[in-house]
């Protein structure tokens, strides 16, 4: 016991369990003679954050969010292959080639290796770059096993688990460039806990970037109404806010459906689910993206899709290009449009016009006869419509 009566906390822990929200495992040690910043931290330039590939992943804690289904796994390994390689991922530098560990606690490593191959196959690699890979990718298959970072103990207080250290102890002195943990709910304690869960499992993760010296990168769920209205901020995952709050960089995967597009992606290779859209919600250390990364997935390779930003003329030219594509295609299976039933379909036109957009732009497609009005034949006229729209020439 202590001098004044009360046990210290070891003392205090070995008794009675740690106090609830605290962990005994790690205790913590302070050190004013360390913290003091110093008079050299305002004299001498200080490094820059580090990051692994430039203005994308820094050294830090961080996640791809998205809804079931959406590709985040496979996005996970073309980043994990692209890291491996060096050279440049999705237009930008990787600036940390290196190992890369993927912690799956969901895709057992058969469906892992299926994917790879499909990398293999439909990127095109050399047998060099097959090789480089295989032997910097280490895939730790979870799937069948309890994946838990934080379990509560038998008193209900949370707790890391062994596999922290385990991680530590068996991919430390390969100097890995990136850990990849997929998906995020199966490595903390249960959802009942929300942001106490979220915060113990970031930090833990914490500690695993600090003892591999690499960024760990959690993928994450979207929530079912975040994904049905197609959020793109840091909290559109199921769940909490701790998870996000604690979280250095939040990228918010999903598929350009309904979306408007920009210059230099084709409507068809979206209308066949082969564009994805992936929004930064939040980064740490660098200057924020102005605009989405457009990515079109081809077999199970994701390839970066520059594109041009639009002038106001060019995005009004868009637009009712959308429109007199979309009365095209009605019109062969005979649906002829007036305003008002263009309106009530508008949900259906790529781009998802307002109201008054739509109007606008129907307004603004007559005037140059992109769009013409026709009088309905007699036996189509109904009430007050007696005229339709349709693609002019």
């Amino acid at each position: 016991m202590s001098a004044n009566g009360i046990g210290t906390l070891k003392e205090l822990d070995r008794k009675y369990g740690p106090a609830p929200g605290r962990s005994a495992v790690h205790p913590v040690t302070l050190d004013p003679d360390a913290a003091r910043v110093g008079a050299e931290t305002f004299t001498t330039p200080q490094p820059a954050p580090e990051f692994i590939h430039e203005g994308f992943i820094p050294n830090d804690v961080g996640g791809i969010i998205g809804a079931g289904g959406v590709s985040k796994t496979t996005l996970a390994l073309n980043i994990a292959c692209g890291t491996i390689l060096g050279g440049s991922l999705f237009g930008r530098r990787v600036l940390r080639p290196g190992g890369v560990l993927f912690v799956t606690a969901e895709d057992g490593l058969a469906r892992m290796r299926y994917r790879l191959h499909g990398i293999g196959r439909d990127g095109y690699l050399t047998p060099d770059e097959c090789e480089q890979i295989g032997a910097g990718l280490f895939i730790e298959d979870l799937s069948d096993r309890d994946p838990q970072l934080v379990k509560l103990d038998d008193r209900g207080n949370l707790e890391e688990t062994p596999l922290v250290d385990a991680l530590i102890a068996a991919y430390g002195p390969l100097g890995l460039s990136l850990v990849i943990m997929d998906p995020f709910v199966s490595f903390g304690p249960g959802e009942r806990l929300v942001n106490d869960g979220e915060q113990s499992v970031i930090r833990a993760a914490r500690r695993i970037r600090k003892g591999l010296s690499c960024p760990v990168l959690f993928l994450v769920h979207t929530g079912k109404a975040n994904a049905r209205e197609q959020r793109v901020d840091q909290y559109a995952f199921r769940g909490g806010s701790a998870l996000a709050d604690g979280l250095r960089f939040v990228y918010i995967l999903d598929k350009a459906d309904g979306v408007t597009l920009p210059v230099g992606i084709d409507a068809r290779d979206a209308a066949d689910g082969k564009v994805f859209r992936l929004t930064q919600a939040k980064i740490t250390d660098a200057a924020p993206w102005a605009e989405p990364l457009w990515l079109i997935r081809t077999g199970f390779r994701f390839i970066d899709q520059p594109i041009t930003r639009q002038s106001d003329d060019e995005r009004q030219e868009a637009q009712v290009a959308a429109v007199v594509e979309f009365l095209r295609q009605e019109a062969k299976g005979n649906v002829r449009h007036s305003l008002t039933s263009l309106e009530a379909a508008r949900d259906r036109i790529p781009g998802k016009l307002s109201r008054a957009g739509l109007r606008d732009t129907v307004h603004r497609a007559t005037q140059t006869h992109r769009i013409v009005e026709r009088d309905l034949p007699e036996g189509e006229r109904v009430g007050a419509r007696k005229t339709y729209l349709e693609p002019g020439a």
